[in-house]
């Protein structure tokens, strides 16, 4: 009779082999499948995120006074900057204009379009220029000084980051006409200002001088 004790240990061993392929393949196959549903949850994580973001920007672009944390997204911080500026809020809208100009951030369009940061600043100047029109038309001409130069500071920081931003060059323009059709004693208080016009003007070398 054959022995085949060799033969049923090479088959055992055949056996074993294949368990052992099995099990690395299950060992190997779960990490990868771990890690395709933690890319799976992340993208769906992501999605969510920017669906709420859109959702809390046309909000408040509608009106909503939808709480924001000062951390939120840029779009939606920059939704709540303009919220609140629209309502005149400008005490309450400073801290979110601050925390915009200090983020990198590309603009929300073109490649054209001045940063983000620059455009909330930019927004921040007209806002500060409103209230001094305001001021003006109630004839309460001593309050628009400061509030055109505060203007004038926003404009400039915009430049700062945006040199070719031509709507806040025509803005800070603008101002510096304002200050100087303002009455002599208002215009007076706002040179002597700090931050005077003419120290701001030097910041910008190549600023229009004035328009026709």
């Amino acid at each position: 009779m054959p022995d085949l004790s060799f033969h049923r240990s090479r088959d055992a061993g055949a056996v074993r082999g294949r368990h052992r392929r099995q099990a690395w393949r299950h060992w190997l196959l779960w990490p990868a499948l771990a890690a395709a549903l933690i890319g799976a949850a992340l993208s769906a994580a992501q999605w969510y995120r920017i669906g709420a973001d859109n959702r809390a920007i046309q909000a408040l672009s509608q009106g909503d006074d939808l709480a924001v944390a000062l951390d939120a997204a840029p779009g939606v911080a920059f939704a709540r900057l303009n919220f609140l500026l629209e309502r005149y809020q400008l005490d309450e809208a400073l801290p979110w204009a601050e925390a915009l100009a200090r983020a990198d951030l590309p603009g929300p369009g073109a490649r054209e379009t001045p940063p983000l940061a620059a455009l909330a600043l930019y927004n921040m100047g007209n806002a500060r220029l409103r209230h001094a029109l305001d001021m003006i038309d109630r004839n309460r001409i001593g309050e628009a000084p400061a509030s055109i130069r505060v203007a004038k500071d926003y404009y400039t920081r915009a430049l700062r980051l945006a040199p070719d931003y031509w709507d806040a060059r025509y803005n800070l323009d603008l101002a510096s006409r304002m200050v100087r059709d303002l009455p002599r004693g208002a215009a007076q208080e706002e040179d002597d200002a700090p931050d005077s016009p003419k120290r701001l003007w030097t910041d910008l070398p190549g600023l229009p001088k004035g328009l026709p």
